[in-house]
């Protein structure tokens, strides 16, 4: 079972939120920690204040997960050596309750990170953060080089 805890420092089973609001524009108090937190009514009817962190932690949970084609890995550029690249095989997939497609690798959903990722597909394709795809990982780091930047 998944808890979250709320601003008031209670932990709530996830199984109790029955909804959740977007963040508030402006608080009637004028308190600048308010507007981190998302209105949440839990099934007795109490409203909490969840953390915009924790509630975006509950969208990328598992909703639907399945497993990765073998050969699908992410790539990153080494940052100090542009022209030198390190990969993680992916081992399956995950749709979160955002709809988002996330890689889960051996350090996790998204690979432990918030970042946007690389994938480098079986057929050798790469698929790059900016939604951009690449017959070959050699033609994306090609592309990279003449970007200047990884990402």
């Amino acid at each position: 079972m998944k808890f979250i805890e709320d601003r008031k420092g209670t932990h709530w089973a996830v199984s109790e939120i029955i909804s959740i609001s977007g963040l508030p524009k402006t608080t009637n108090d004028n308190d600048p920690v308010a507007e981190n937190y998302h209105r949440a009514t839990v099934r007795n009817g109490d409203t909490i204040y969840i953390h915009y962190q924790d509630v975006e932690k509950l969208q990328r949970a598992p909703a639907t997960a399945f497993a990765a084609t073998p050969g699908t890995f992410i790539v990153r550029i080494n940052d100090t050596a542009p022209e030198q690249y390190w990969k993680e095989e992916v081992a399956g997939w995950m749709i979160g309750d955002d709809g988002t497609v996330y890689p889960v690798t051996p350090d996790g959903v998204n690979d432990g990170t918030d970042e946007n990722l690389t994938i480098l597909m079986p057929s050798g394709s790469v698929v790059d953060t900016q939604n951009r795809s690449f017959p070959s990982l050699q033609e994306w780091l090609d592309a990279v080089g003449e970007d200047g930047a990884a990402d």
